[in-house]
């Protein structure tokens, strides 16, 4: 018979946490990591179906695409200017 695994109540706190790893990342040794939504569950012990509501109803994945857009437009601008800056040398 297979266990079932306990789960967590989605409070507000850990909500909170899960949206912030999801949309922001998670700084790594090198480079920022995106987790899915189906690792932050295991990691944080909830409900898929739970997170899944909560993600769709709040618009999660729109955010993180807009915070990931505005992150390249701001490394493109930085790269350029370093650039710039080499070629006046």
């Amino acid at each position: 018979m297979a266990t079932k695994t306990k789960t967590l109540k989605l409070t507000d706190s850990i909500k909170l946490k899960i949206r912030n790893d999801f949309v922001q990342g998670i700084d790594g040794e090198d480079k920022k990591m995106f987790p899915t939504l189906d690792e932050l569950t295991t990691k944080y012990k909830v409900a898929k179906s739970t997170v899944y509501r909560a993600a769709r109803s709040e618009g999660w994945k729109v955010q993180k695409e807009q915070l990931q857009t505005e992150y390249l437009k701001a490394l493109d601008k930085k790269r350029s200017k370093d650039m710039a800056n080499k070629s006046m040398k």
